[in-house]
């Protein structure tokens, strides 16, 4: 007798049974599978904590170094007349500014045409940038002319203008129709004197000079009309101008940098103005406040996932996890204690404004902060980034890192840093002509430029030389690498000083038709030094006049300024962590590989995946077992399907006797 399903033979529910069975022989398995859910849930949470510390840890860049806090507000008396930002190392004060010229593009413009597919002529358009003195164009030497051929199928003025501008040089192309025509119109892309263009063709009618052809399009100021000067001036160019606190300066851009150290004014029209060089502390405040809001994230975040309610007698994920609890103490610890060595009363948090609510979370008092900012803003600089002085006066503290520890640091200087210089070897020609004795190709501190000197008879030498200091200092290739020099006369010979300080810092000339007249045959030229010494005994990293701990020593990244004074023995440098140090080492440690934190997120992951090994293993385990049942099941089945059916043939047997 063949059975086709379970139960047939014996009229047993075996799949009921076997459900009932299997649930029991699965309890081990519902357990696995709940704590690996357990599991899960921390793995979870810990990955909270570890991105709510991340984001605390990123917010410490806001309050971690005196650059960061110390943000410099600059605020001009008239924004119509000039805009202007500065660094944190701008000194607070006031000036006086008067912009008395706007720089210029040099702009020019054709003859006017019927249509922008009126023909000009083919040819070779030669353009060259330099600058024009009494009517004579010097050539940049640093700018090589630009070549530009105009085909035949390109010689309309459209055609022109196009071919122009796919050059990709130093001159905008475009068509203006002023009413009484089109007119091909061109502009320097900078501004500036020594940006202006000389345009010289090479015509396919063989006149390069005449008003027809491609040569209507040349442009030589030393030439007459309709003979070499056909284009039409429209706007000469020319550097901008100003006096600070009565200081001429000059650029060939319309921003002035580091007229005043740190600070960038943008001249937008002629007009004197009042700037104002102060703290920015709403840019502290800011800072300070963004550190709050990640550290309350941090604090609801571990007090969420920490805590239990008596009413459902629930507990959340991580309470008691070692690791959230030694990252708890650890935030109070540093948050509570007391920076040593700042000045105004200012020791801790609860000084600047900053304390804790009952639910372990910060508030901040702004008006507290606010005082605290306007009456001792370097008290509370130092509270948050760490404080740092120097018992020589002619040292300055100047920075430092989470890396620097607290301590007292012995100051030995070896050698005080200099400045590159470039001293002429006789006294200098006052006598300046245009197009003689008028250029000169220097390199400051690496940054090759080419100078024209303003022409003129000069009444002395240092009145030469300040002339020949705007010249330099408004070069667009020195201005843009913050680079500049000063420029004395000393017995009618001229010196030129990098303002830079160190080994970078140098000056030398390569040519120009002025060099010789100006410094004489055999300048002296002398590179800069960086400082040089040690702190806390171990050899100090240099840059400029600065001295920076060195890597791996408890004054690792400890910078200072030295001024000046004598070689040897300068006395000690005191620095004291702020309050960011502490957290950033806390929280790094936290996130570190090897940390507690990732330390205690790898273990939570092996015990998921070595519950996952074993419930696949009982899994297994399990369909072994049900089959077996299965197995027992469909033999009792057929054995009761057998019985049952030789029951029924005996009932049958004894019913007919």
């Amino acid at each position: 007798m063949t059975i086709s399903a379970a139960g047939i033979g014996s009229n047993l529910d075996v799949n009921s049974l076997l459900s009932q069975l299997m649930q029991l022989e699965r309890q081990p398995v519902v357990a696995l599978q709940k704590r690996q859910s357990e599991y899960q849930i921390r793995l979870s949470a810990l990955g909270k904590v570890q991105n709510s510390v991340a984001a605390l840890q990123g917010a410490l860049g806001g309050i971690a170094s005196l650059a960061a806090l110390r943000k410099t507000a600059v605020t001009p008396s008239d924004a119509s007349v000039a805009s202007a930002t500065a660094s944190s190392g701008a000194p607070a004060g006031s000036y006086a500014v008067q912009i008395q010229q706007l720089a210029q593009q040099h702009k020019l413009a054709s003859a006017a045409f019927s249509a922008p597919t009126d023909a000009l002529g083919s040819g070779t358009l030669n353009i060259e940038y330099g600058s024009y003195s009494g009517g004579v164009f010097t050539p940049d030497p640093g700018r090589p002319a630009q070549s530009i051929a105009i085909g035949t199928g390109a010689n309309t003025l459209a055609g022109v203008r196009d071919a122009i501008n796919a050059s990709g040089g130093g001159v905008a192309a475009s068509i203006v129709n002023d009413g009484s025509g089109y007119r091909l119109a061109l502009a320097a892309r900078e501004s500036g004197a020594s940006n202006s263009l000389r345009i010289t063709v090479a015509d396919d009618d063989a006149n390069p000079l005449d008003a027809s052809g491609l040569s209507q399009l040349a442009f030589d100021p030393a030439a007459t009309a309709g003979t070499g000067r056909n284009l039409i001036e429209s706007v000469a160019a020319q550097d901008a101008l100003a006096t600070f606190d009565g200081i001429a300066v000059r650029s060939s851009a319309n921003v002035f940098r580091d007229a005043i150290q740190g600070v960038s004014v943008t001249a937008l029209k002629t007009g004197s103005i009042g700037l104002s060089v102060s703290q920015d502390t709403g840019a502290t405040r800011e800072a300070v406040q963004g550190f709050v809001t990640a550290y309350n994230s941090l604090n609801k975040t571990l007090h969420d996932l920490t805590a239990y309610n008596p009413d459902t007698r629930s507990a959340s994920p991580l309470l008691g996890d070692a690791s959230v609890r030694g990252l708890e103490t650890g935030l109070r610890r540093i948050l509570g204690r007391s920076v040593a060595g700042l000045a105004g009363g200012i020791y801790s948090l609860s000084d600047i404004g900053l304390r804790f609510a009952s639910d372990g979370s910060l508030k901040i008092d702004p008006a507290v902060l606010d005082a605290a900012l306007a009456k001792n803003f370097d008290a509370v600089a130092g509270l948050l980034a760490g404080n740092g002085s120097a018992s020589d006066p002619l040292v300055q503290w100047t920075g430092s890192t989470t890396s620097t520890q607290s301590g007292s640091y012995a100051l030995t200087v070896t050698q005080l840093a200099t400045q590159g210089s470039l001293s002429g070897s006789a006294p200098a020609a006052l006598a300046v002509v245009a197009g003689v004795n008028d250029t000169l190709d220097l390199t400051v501190d690496g940054v090759a430029a080419s100078i024209t000197i303003p022409a003129g008879n000069y009444a002395s030498a240092a009145q030469l030389a300040a002339a020949l200091q705007s010249s330099v200092n408004g070069v667009a290739a020195l201005r843009d690498a913050d680079v500049s020099v000063a420029i004395s006369a000393a017995g009618g010979v001229v010196s030129i000083f990098s303002s830079s300080y160190g080994g970078i810092s140098q000056v030398q000339v390569s040519g120009g038709s002025g060099a010789s007249d100006l410094l004489g045959m055999a300048p002296t030229a002398i590179a800069g030094q960086s400082a040089a010494g040690t702190i806390n005994g171990v050899a100090a990293r240099a840059n400029g006049k600065s001295l920076v701990g060195a890597l791996g020593d408890a004054s690792e990244s400890l910078q200072v300024r030295v001024g000046g004074g004598a070689l040897g023995a300068r006395g000690t440098l005191t620095y004291s962590q702020g309050i960011a140090a502490g957290l950033d080492r806390l929280l790094a440690a936290t996130l570190a590989s090897g940390g507690s934190l990732e330390s205690r997120l790898s273990g939570v992951q092996t015990s998921i995946r070595d519950l996952t090994d074993r419930q696949a293993e009982m899994e297994r385990r399990m369909s072994a077992i049900e089959a077996r049942y299965r197995a027992q099941f469909t033999a009792l089945d057929r054995m009761m399907a057998s019985m049952n059916s030789t029951s029924s043939f005996l009932q049958q047997q004894l019913s007919r006797l």
